[in-house]
């Protein structure tokens, strides 16, 4: 062994057992993270990336020949040998060099990663949170800044609780009275009140990706607003977390779910849809549950696992074929990509709550009629789904449970489809091609899809053709106007007249026709069968999905009335969803009634399947279901419900931070979405613990775990910080002060109505049009005319604004708002002069000018200048105007009343102060 000395080899494979000492560096803390930065990408948790077959990731792999060999690796002056090579950057250098060492020397103790492992808590008397940052501040030694003057606290709490400042009143209340009951009195009015439950779900609607269109260049409108006011609700009436996040997975798995925790599964119909012509459905489809798996990943795991799709994850220990068990959770959806369904009604009272159930009852009852009378019409048919199936020209076969293929890629012109495989029977008197609907755009119809060739070959043997005497369908006509009906071919087949089988473009049923024999074919062991279909004048009336079958004997003429009543009961079915109430509908999860094989995608590409794979979990994070009798995890409801398992520490640890992140502008873990091997370590491990505990031990309440934060004195701080302080810690890591936050376009908007005294309170319901500036949509494919909403209705709160992915409001996004196409965990905060001039010049802005200008004239029309501007700043920015203030902006008015008038001189000390830095910030 080179490097390290003999005599530490004896010690090592023992160490890998022991805990970690104080007095030297740790495997988490120090020797991780530096060989997640240096070695992984060749020597990590990727197989195929990995270099001489050595992991240094996992403590399974580890021998202590490994580690004598490492340490050379990284100190020897052998080009050849030396670790990293110079090819890639840099090695380590003598200080990293100098933590190996002593690791390694002190007996390599290893650790699970942090994330992954079981919470660390202890008893704590008090506040949780100061138990922990005043004893890190100690360390420090340093001491907390004094708690904020009594309007600034108020104001941010509210501001961070619901959103928008206190009102006058309610501001006097609390300066008349700031004792601590007052304040716990106050943060318990605030969490129980709806504005909390529409603040809070702003932020769940950034992560959820939430839009009121479909997205891409179309971005077509659609219903999914009733489950974002089903997430107001869950927020405001503190649905216990797991509860809250079971039913927005996995809510219509639920024994006898709900229509509520149906419209729960909205969560993961926020994904886009594409609506474009040549839009291929499958592809669409496989990118919906891609964008579901690193959605659900980043908001509840706090992990890339995007990164695993197309290989295995270059640092965390998610392999490629792990990646696709959770994509198998998400796979057997009945949502397509180029379509809007499935959706559900929304009554808004009883009469429609009858209507509604009246409808669906029906619906269901025809749906099982119509399976009924498609079982009866393939009834004594055997199904055959051959082990090859193929389609020349452009498209291609995918199988399905129910024995269909379904027809990937849009047609040709011309297409064949090749069936070759052992036949389901011995005896084959007839075939059976039955046509199902598709109901993708673009595949609305069939024209001339004929069966082409008949061919048997025993064993090894060339083919050899088999005759047809006739062919039968359901329905058949002579004319090729009547839509939706069938009719022959002629001269489909060489040396026949009327063999083929074609059905018109307003194909929307199923058919099925039947090919009988001439002479019944007889198949010994060893036989293939090969049928031949063909596709002719394509365009875009192509075959979504068809059915194969075979029988032993003549079927008679009887089947023709099966076939009808197969058509009837379908045509019956298709009536009734066209008498659909007019009601408000939203998008929602439903689980096929077969489950799809899930397969793992070579590389990520959905045209290049491999093996089966079922639902599962990585095993990295499953350790605490790592026991003997531990149930398999079969769907999606199985999932959402390990998700939040008491025991799951990495889901709890992720949802705090990210609650804490709100309130400090910062996680306790900075890379929020994020708690990989790459990921930052918490600043407080163990108020993040003690935090998570509290989540499991308060039944996953939410309202729970944000009382006990806000009610800290480390919440309660001022914002101020010395010179030397802000030096030492410019981020507040350690937490000896307040953050000053911008607020979001959502709050800013919000805070104006209130100030303007024009704030319409209703909630929920359809989305709404507030002013915005002209021109929006000169950009995008889809030319809109944005009519701003009239009445009080251009006044509802922001979370309400109906937002195109297209284009989203611009006020909002000028002041970082995320795009709704992906999920967004964090808000950037940027500095843009596009800020001053939307808060100087956007229509909205001058129009909740002008509102508080009026209500600065009448409410304190009484008062002078002076008194009249105190007043309005009091109330736009919670505090008093000192002599300097008050005199410059009297200043202001009196100019702009010379030149325009009394009530724009109001108006524009209005967006004066809309405009200053202590408006638009959180103290």
């Amino acid at each position: 062994m080179r490097g390290v000395t003999s005599t530490l080899a004896p010690l090592l494979l023992a160490a890998l057992a022991h805990g970690e000492s104080d007095d030297v560096p740790t495997w988490s803390g120090d020797v991780r993270p530096l060989l997640a930065e240096h070695c992984f990408a060749c020597h990590g948790p990727d197989p195929d990336a990995r270099k001489a077959g050595l992991r240094l990731d996992a403590r399974a792999s580890w021998t202590n020949a490994d580690v004598e060999e490492l340490l050379y690796r990284v100190t020897t002056d052998q080009e050849f040998d030396r670790m990293p090579p110079p090819v890639h950057g840099e090695g380590l250098g003598a200080g990293d060099v100098e933590r190996l060492r002593r690791w390694i020397e002190a007996g390599a103790a290893w650790e699970p990663h942090w994330a992954y492992a079981p919470l660390a808590t202890e008893a704590v008397d008090g506040n949780v949170v100061d138990r922990f940052v005043q004893r890190r501040l100690a360390a420090e030694g340093l001491e907390p800044a004094p708690e904020a003057d009594p309007r600034a606290l108020l104001r941010r709490l509210h501001l961070d609780l619901v959103g928008m400042p206190p009102t006058d009143d309610e501001l006097a209340a609390f300066v008349a009275d700031p004792s601590n009951a007052a304040y716990e009195r106050r943060v318990d009015e605030l969490l129980s009140s709806v504005r909390f439950g529409e603040h809070w779900a702003r932020h769940w609607l950034d992560v959820a990706r939430y839009a009121d269109s479909h997205g891409f260049t179309i971005d077509g409108g659609r219903s999914v607003w009733p489950w974002r006011d089903w997430v107001v609700d869950a927020i405001a009436s503190d649905m216990p977390f797991d509860a809250f996040t079971v039913q927005q997975i996995a809510g219509d798995l639920l024994p006898d779910a709900t229509r509520a925790q149906r419209i729960a599964t909205g969560f993961h119909r926020n994904t886009q849809v594409n609506q474009e012509g040549g839009a291929k459905d499958e592809e669409n489809r496989v990118s919906a549950v891609h964008d579901r798996v690193a959605t659900t990943g980043a908001v509840w795991l706090g992990a890339t696992i995007g990164c695993a799709q197309c290989h295995a994850h270059k640092f965390d220990p998610v392999t490629h074929a792990e990646y696709y068990g959770l994509f198998a959770f998400f796979d057997s959806t009945t949502d397509g990509g180029v379509s809007a369904g499935p959706s559900l009604l929304v009554p808004r009272n009883a009469e429609e709550e009858a209507t509604a159930s009246a409808w669906e009852a029906e619906l269901r009852e025809r749906e099982r009629a119509h399976a009924a009378a498609a079982s009866h019409a393939s009834r004594g048919w055997t199904r055959w789904q051959p082990e090859r199936a193929t389609g020349s020209n452009g498209p291609e076969l995918r199988p399905e449970e129910d024995g269909s293929y379904r027809v990937i890629g849009q047609n040709p012109v011309y297409s064949t489809y090749v069936l070759e495989g052992a036949p389901p029977l011995e005896r084959i008197a007839a075939i059976r091609i039955e046509a199902l609907p598709d109901g993708g755009p673009g595949r609305s119809g069939n024209r001339n899809f004929v069966l082409q060739e008949i061919r048997v070959a025993a064993g090894a043997e060339e083919w050899t053709d088999v005759e047809l005497v006739a062919a039968r369908a359901d329905h058949e006509q002579d004319t090729r106007g009547n839509g939706g009906g069938q009719y022959p071919v002629r001269g489909a087949l060489p040396g026949d007249d009327g063999q083929g089988w074609a059905i018109s473009p307003e194909f929307d049923a199923p058919h099925a026709a039947e090919f009988i024999l001439r002479e019944p074919l007889e198949l010994e062991d060893g036989d293939r069968l090969r049928i031949e279909l063909q596709q002719e004048h394509g365009d875009r009336h192509t075959l979504g999905a068809f059915r194969v079958a075979m029988i032993e004997s003549d079927p008679g003429s009887e089947r023709s009335l099966v076939g009808d009543a197969w058509r009837d009961a379908w045509s019956a079915l298709r009536e009734h969803r066209a008498q659909r109430p007019r009601l408000p509908s939203t998008l929602v999860l439903e689980e096929r009634h077969q489950p799809r094989t899930t397969r793992r995608f070579h590389r990520g590409s959905f045209l290049d399947p491999r093996e089966p794979v079922t639902p599962g979990v990585p095993e990295a994070w499953d350790g605490f279901r790592a026991m003997p009798d531990a149930a398999p995890l079969d769907d999606r409801l199985d999932f959402a419900r390990w998700l939040v398992h008491p025991d799951n520490a990495l889901v709890q640890r992720v949802t705090v931070n990210r609650w804490w992140q709100a309130l400090f502008g910062r996680g306790l873990v900075a890379t929020e979405n994020d708690f990989g091997l790459r990921g930052a370590r918490p600043t407080h491990p163990g108020l993040l613990d003690q935090l998570a505990h509290e989540l499991v031990a308060s039944g996953f309440s939410r309202r729970h775990v944000l009382r006990t934060i806000v009610l800290s004195s480390t919440y309660r701080q001022a914002s101020v910080a010395s010179p030397a302080l802000r030096e030492r810690d410019p981020e507040n890591v350690l937490l000896a002060r307040q953050r000053r936050l911008r607020l979001s376009g959502e709050q800013l908007r919000d805070s104006m109505l209130v100030v303007a005294g024009v704030l319409d309170d209703a909630v929920g319901g359809p989305p709404v049009q507030p002013p915005q500036p002209g021109g929006v949509y000169a950009f995008t494919q889809s030319q809109r005319t944005w009519t701003p909403s009239v009445g009080t209705a251009r006044f509802r709160r922001s979370l309400y604004t109906r937002l195109w992915r297209s284009a989203p409001f611009p006020f909002f996004t000028t002041f970082d708002a995320p795009t709704p196409n992906v999920t967004c965990t964090r808000r950037t905060t940027s500095r843009s002069p596009l800020q001053a001039l939307a808060l100087a010049n956007d229509p909205m802005v001058v129009e909740l000018s002008e509102a508080f200008g009026a209500r600065i004239e009448a409410a304190w029309g009484d008062l002078d200048d002076g008194a009249r501007t105190q007043r309005a700043f009091e109330t736009a920015l919670g505090r008093h105007a000192t002599d300097t203030e008050v005199a410059r902006l009297i200043e202001h008015v009196e100019a702009v009343r010379e030149l325009r008038g009394e009530s724009a001189a109001w108006a524009s000390l209005a967006r004066v102060l809309f405009n200053l830095g202590e408006f638009t910030h959180r103290p």
